[in-house]
């Protein structure tokens, strides 16, 4: 436990900037022009600026979410602090990903991961695992399960398109989603058909963008009534190759220069191109739901290299697809209750140059790269080449039932039961069996692994039961607390229960406060524990569960309905973290439990509707996250800042502008490099309404000064990964 003199330390030292902002933000009423009477217009303008002004503050805050407590709560209501970003917010802002949704929330940080090839790695309050096994993706609640930990497969970059609204909560999520809602939850609600008795004018979309970096965008968004059957329907297909990441050196040209070669494919680019389908499918009718969502990325670029030696040759294709059947039970119980069944199929197909052609490398008695023992040294005269892959296939059943139990008391409870099922498969020309350690001279003739010891992983099977159980108890009229559980016993790990306590005291119209208690853990992922003949990574069965314990105090007050302010203190100790540790007897980088990371911090924001054509978000958040030993944790940002403006020019033109401030990012002890520099990105969207009834055309310019900023690299490129530098796009879109 953080003693408070201690927290109190840190804040002298390191958070007089977000002291400051709590002082402006307490300060501000006094020179803010209420606008808390203005009468709102019952039709809206075909512009998403329109729709977003047209709403106070206040009645943002009564949209109905579930993320917090897996039942329909208003924001205002959850006893969680969650962050509500609504399709009209993302796309007056010119968003089209949930990285850049991400990137405006404070607490939240996106950037490239150090090994996941092109993936995002999102880091929540000094949280963050290179594949995000820490924190779990819903689609409609649906938990996505990747195979390779957590919930985003390899250059994850899911669309907006059809989404309704996202929602997040920091912190554990445990008590109702079990394991992986480790540092937070991300919900994404895609729209549904309407009912019988809806309006369905103007639900046709159809949109292009077109811009920089070879970026190319269409999809089509059909909502309507068919038969008695509702329905929504999104097809969005997104292609972008971005050339201008440049890295000077890689881990060939090191190797390169010991050996007298001239491999390494540096000077070159960052490969991270990208080719995605992104499909889903909502049906309705009376009790029953279906929901389809398939998604695909194709050939896409291999970001640094498998091992960081850049390979534009090198691509893989992978998907997900995701088909969920719910049936309604309310007619037969008391209260609301539901049956879900729901299949998840995920796949990857690689093609690997780990090291490029005519590499000299150090190859040991097992046939596999070895730098500390090697009994040779091998020319790859077509390069050290693995091909990867795997399929895997989740079962889900659960039984879900709301219901309140006397007017103070809602109760929900739920059971369930999840099998996974993977198949990996291989093609290589290195390692056990097909390499002895003796070969001088090898070509680019491939070999079949499959069911033998060359393989990178093992076939698994892994199926686990749930129990969760929750209170929403109205205490009096201004407190209420919610208590809940949930046990999960798994196949491999045995038993596990994580409890969460929240009280929420609403003094009055204008002053909320939330106390909130949570715990939640990790199973160890499927590659975490069984990667093994891998020149990157290796597995290890002995691994324990990550394990976390959290507290949280917030703060709302509504000055008036067009100002709100938010004040966020948090403090969590997690144990057992995972992370990949070079382990010289193996002669590779072993997943191990390193230890415990402290972490405490406040985030602070302030939401200003000055207009009925304007309107001002400020938000900050600020970090401290130490290991065991008090050391602190790299490549983190410490202080974040983010600003932002909707303006209603006429009603023909609109602008937002943004900016976004990373700042005080700490090399590991081990690296002597200079300082990760701070950057401030920002970006720009200008829209003209209704060319013709129902036709917008806008332009979107990220970075709009061209900053060079860069996320850190682990060191085999010693110059970091470069951003994407500014980027012009062009967006044309008509409702019919």
């Amino acid at each position: 436990m953080i003693q408070g003199k201690d927290l109190m330390t840190a804040v002298k030292s390191k958070m007089h900037k977000s002291l400051i902002l709590s002082a402006l933000i307490y300060a501000l009423p006094h020179f803010a022009n209420s606008t808390s009477n203005r009468a709102i217009e019952s039709n809206f303008d075909n512009d998403t600026m329109s729709t977003l002004l047209s709403m106070s503050l206040v009645e943002l805050q009564t949209i109905k979410v579930s993320v917090a407590t897996g039942s329909e709560l208003s924001v205002a209501q959850t006893p969680s602090s969650v962050t509500l970003v609504t399709e009209a917010q993302w796309q007056a802002m010119g968003i089209n990903s949930l990285a850049e949704v991400l990137e405006t929330i404070p607490g939240i940080h996106v950037s490239l991961s150090q090994s996941a090839l092109s993936s995002d790695v999102y880091s929540i309050r000094g949280l963050q695992a290179s594949l995000n096994s820490q924190l779990i993706v819903l689609i409609d609640g649906e938990h996505l399960k990747s195979s390779t930990g957590g919930s985003t497969v390899f250059g994850f970059n899911k669309s907006l398109i059809g989404l309704k609204q996202i929602e997040i909560i920091k912190g554990p999520g445990s008590a109702i989603y079990g394991a992986d809602s480790f540092s937070g939850v991300i919900n994404l609600v895609t729209k549904k058909g309407p009912t019988q008795s809806d309006d369905t004018n103007n639900n046709q979309t159809i949109g292009f963008r077109l811009g920089s970096f070879n970026n190319q965008q269409a999809w089509l968004q059909l909502i309507g009534n068919f038969a008695g059957y509702s329905y929504s329907f999104t097809a969005d297909f997104h292609g972008m190759d971005d050339d201008s990441k440049v890295v000077n050196a890689d881990l060939q040209s090191a190797l390169d220069k010991a050996f007298g070669t001239n491999a390494s494919m540096a000077p070159g680019y960052i490969d991270d191109h990208l080719n995605t389908q992104d499909i889903s499918l909502n049906i309705s009718k009376e009790n029953w739901h279906f929901n389809f969502w398939h998604y695909r990325n194709n050939n896409a670029g291999l970001g640094a290299g498998a091992a960081q030696a850049l390979d534009p040759s090198g691509h893989f294709t992978n998907g997900i697809t995701l088909a969920k059947l719910n049936y309604e039970l309310d007619e037969r119980l008391i209260g609301t209750a539901d049956i879900s069944f729901s299949m998840q199929r995920e796949y990857i197909h690689t093609l690997y140059h780990i090291f490029p052609d005519n590499a000299v490398l150090p190859i040991g008695a097992t046939g596999n790269i070895d730098f500390v023992t090697p009994t040779t040294f091998t020319l790859f005269t077509d390069g050290l080449l693995g091909n990867p892959s795997f399929n895997s296939r989740t079962f889900n059943l659960a039984f879900t039932h709301i219901f309140d139990a006397n007017e103070y008391h809602k109760i929900r409870w739920q059971v369930g039961v999840s099998y996974t099922d993977r198949d990996v498969s291989e093609t290589k020309n290195f390692g056990p069996t097909i390499l002895n350690g003796t070969e001088t001279l090898v070509d680019g003739t491939l070999f079949n692994v499959n069911d033998t010891p060359a393989l990178y992983s093992i076939d698994t099977q892994e199926h686990y039961t749930f129990l969760s159980f929750q209170d929403e108890w109205q205490i009096n009229n201004g407190l209420s607390a919610v208590v809940g559980a949930r046990v999960d016993n798994y196949q491999s790990f045995g038993s596990t229960i994580n409890p969460r306590v929240s009280l929420i005291y609403r003094a009055n119209d204008k002053l909320t406060a939330k106390l909130q208690y949570g715990s939640a853990f990790r199973a160890p992922a499927t590659d975490e524990r069984f990667f093994r003949n891998n020149p990157v990574t290796l597995g290890n069965e002995n691994l324990k569960a990550e394990e976390v314990n959290s507290y949280e105090l917030s703060i709302d007050y509504q000055w008036h309905n067009n100002l709100i302010t938010n004040l966020t203190w948090f403090q969590y100790r997690a144990k057992n973290i995972i992370e990949f540790v070079f382990a010289p007897s193996l002669n590779g980088n072993l997943a191990q439990n390193i230890g415990q990371q402290d972490g405490r911090g406040v985030e602070a924001s302030i939401k200003w509707q000055a207009a009925n054509q304007l309107s001002f978000e400020l938000n900050y958040s600020y970090i401290d996250a130490t290991d065991v030993n008090n050391i602190e944790i790299s490549n983190i940002p410490q202080n974040q800042y983010y600003a932002a403006v909707n303006w209603k020019i006429s009603n023909r033109w609109q602008m937002h502008a943004r900016i976004n401030s990373i700042n005080d990012r700490i090399r590991p002890v081990s690296d002597t490099r200079d300082e990760i520099a701070d950057y401030r990105m920002a970006d720009l969207k200008i829209q003209r309404n209704n060319l013709m009834p129902g036709l917008n055309l806008a332009l979107v310019i990220s970075n709009l000064l061209n900053k060079k900023a860069k996320d850190p690299s682990n060191g085999i490129i010693v110059e970091d990964y470069l951003l994407t530098g500014r980027q012009v796009i062009a967006e044309l879109s008509y409702k019919f």
